[in-house]
């Protein structure tokens, strides 16, 4: 089964911040970082808007206007799934849209903190729940470290796309399957998964169970790898699965898939820090592959194009996934994407690792490129970096070989992050496997004297990133 958690067999040890915490306010807009306030959430299920809502936080995105309470912004897992909704909901949307066949529409997004706290409100016993006519989506994060994700609210932006109710195994699969985490084992499955005519007829709406998810989402691989991402669109256009075999299935779902890798590998990026944006393009060359190619993004990315082959094909961009909307296994692919960091600082936890920035006169890149959702050591072999700035100096991964050029070899594979730096520093070396930037303003001494964030890293870190 795909996997699209990369193992990162680099350590990075950079001088930053952890990630920015920016608190949402009620504006039409949506785009800015000043601090929060309370606002009335209007016309919220009839009568309950005033009385319930009044108090939550709210934020505005191109398409939603987006609601939480307190308890939300309070606590990490949540905060985290809320964020990734801010960062990523427009671009999803707008591509599940297109897949329906259906005009974008704006709407209300209510998140709760709980299954029990959208029932005691609602009165609906749901993990979510979409009112078309009111055009509100109510949702109840799930709250489990091991769904990292926001699966459940990846399914309920696509039921309002479709501007109908999706079979459950569907809507949950798609989501589950564009969220990538299953935290369910291969033994575990074999003894707890159901007949797909049960799986079929489950209320999985009705809460969260995380076998039956992982169920839905090794069901929607299995279509895409078995049957090809154009399979998996009428799957989620008529609600009908192909005929499909039990022991095929569940082999699929208790083994990895089969072998990939791709010869060449190039990233152009254009980075401005006076707009706090990215244009960049990814060039993967001589595919081979026996699972079909999907990519993964990050929510503040926004895939414009992809060409197969040299050939501009469709796609479908979840908050995590892209897929092309072409049976392809071999060849190339090119994908131009961008990256904005100017309309919502990211609302993130201290979850110990650094969060890509771009700040007026600083940028730190981690996970700015499209990776295939391929599981092989061997998927990587060279990687060069191209990399434009507005201002200041450049440092990329690996070599340097010509100025703005990187080239990263890989003997035996890659599965990590590919940091690009902008801004003043003094150098960069990569020693044991560790990756050290030494910023101006802070000595080789303490560098070298502190292996992890520590109090004066952290410091110098939060003044250029914020908190």
């Amino acid at each position: 089964m795909r996997g699209l958690s990369a193992t990162l067999l680099v350590l990075i040890l950079v001088t930053a911040a952890l990630g920015c915490v920016s608190t949402p306010h009620p504006t039409a807009t949506g785009h800015s970082e000043s601090t929060a306030t309370s606002s009335q959430a209007p016309g919220a299920t009839g009568r309950l808007g005033g009385r319930v809502y009044g108090n939550w936080y709210h934020n505005s995105t191109k398409y939603f206007e987006i609601y939480y309470p307190k308890e939300i912004r309070d606590d990490p897992v949540l905060q985290s799934k809320l964020n990734m909704l801010l960062l990523g909901a427009d671009s999803a949307y707008a591509s599940y849209a297109r897949l329906f066949g259906t005009r974008p529409q704006k709407a209300k997004i209510y998140l709760y903190p709980s299954e029990k706290a959208l029932e005691n409100i609602t009165g609906r016993k749901v993990l979510w729940f979409v009112d078309y006519k009111r055009r509100e989506i109510h949702v109840a994060l799930i709250n489990e470290t091991g769904v990292y994700s926001i699966l459940d609210v990846d399914a309920a932006l696509l039921e309002y796309a479709a501007g109908r109710k999706l079979p459950d195994f569907i809507a949950v699969g798609f989501g589950a399957m564009d969220a990538g985490r299953t935290p369910v084992g291969p033994r575990e499955k074999k003894e707890r998964y159901v007949s797909l005519d049960k799986l079929e007829s489950l209320n999985l709406r009705g809460g969260y169970n995380a076998v039956l998810f992982a169920e839905t989402n090794d069901l929607m691989e299995y279509i895409a790898d078995e049957y090809g991402p154009l399979a998996l669109v009428e799957v989620l256009k008529t609600g009908r699965i192909p005929k499909i075999n039990w022991g095929d299935f569940m082999k699929s779902a208790t083994t990895p898939p089969g072998t990939a890798g791709i010869g060449v590998t190039t990233i152009d990026m254009n980075i401005s820090l006076e707009r706090r944006k990215f244009d960049a393009v990814v060039d993967y060359s001589n595919i081979t592959s026996q699972p079909y190619v999907f990519f993964q993004r990050t929510p503040r990315l926004n895939v414009e194009e992809i060409k197969v082959d040299n050939r501009r094909v469709g796609f479908i961009q979840g908050l995590f996934l892209v897929i092309p909307l072409k049976d392809f296994k071999n060849g190339s692919v090119e994908i131009t994407y961008t990256g904005d960091h100017s309309t919502m600082k990211k609302i993130a936890p201290q979850r110990g690792r650094i969060e890509g920035q771009i700040t007026e006169n600083i940028a730190f890149l981690r996970t700015e490129f499209l990776r295939p959702v391929l599981n092989s050591i061997e998927l990587f072999h060279v990687i060069t970096v191209r990399v434009k700035t507005d201002r200041g100096t450049v440092i990329g991964p690996g070599e340097e070989i010509a100025p703005g050029v990187w080239r990263i070899t890989f003997p035996h594979g890659f599965h990590g992050v590919i940091p690009v730096f902008v801004g003043d520093f003094k150098r960069m070396e990569l020693m044991n496997g560790r990756l050290t930037v030494y910023y101006m303003g802070i000595g080789e001494e303490t560098v070298m004297r502190y292996a992890n964030l520590t109090e004066k890293i952290l410091s110098f870190g939060i003044k250029h990133f914020g908190k």
